[in-house]
């Protein structure tokens, strides 16, 4: 199955990796790609034609999140976002992980 996994980089995404090595895998983190950033998603979705994503990318900086609200909303709403609508686009199935922390702007 072909796989794509953003914030691949991160403690979630490295142990999936493992678990997942037996399938054709695509990974995404920062600073390669931004899921911020819809045009670049765009891109990898089309390279890569998952079937599947693991959505574990986030701003997980409780603290951080805190201070920077609206930074932690673009990064968890609206990267979110960009990811949920690339896999509409790509008909790929998603995961979506997430965390016991939940932050939104006032």
């Amino acid at each position: 199955m072909r796989i794509l996994i953003t914030g691949a980089n991160g403690q979630l995404g490295v142990a999936l990796q493992r678990a997942l090595s037996d399938h054709e895998l695509t990974l995404i983190d920062l600073p390669a790609v931004d899921i911020t950033d819809r045009d670049a998603l765009a891109a990898v979705f089309a390279a890569a034609g998952p079937e599947l994503v693991v959505h574990c990318a986030a701003y997980t900086d409780v603290d951080g999140c805190a201070r920077n609200p609206e930074m932690a909303y673009r990064v968890n709403a609206y990267g979110t976002q960009n990811v949920a609508l690339a896999c509409q686009n790509a008909g790929a199935a998603l995961v979506h992980i997430s965390t016991n922390e939940v932050f939104a702007g006032d």
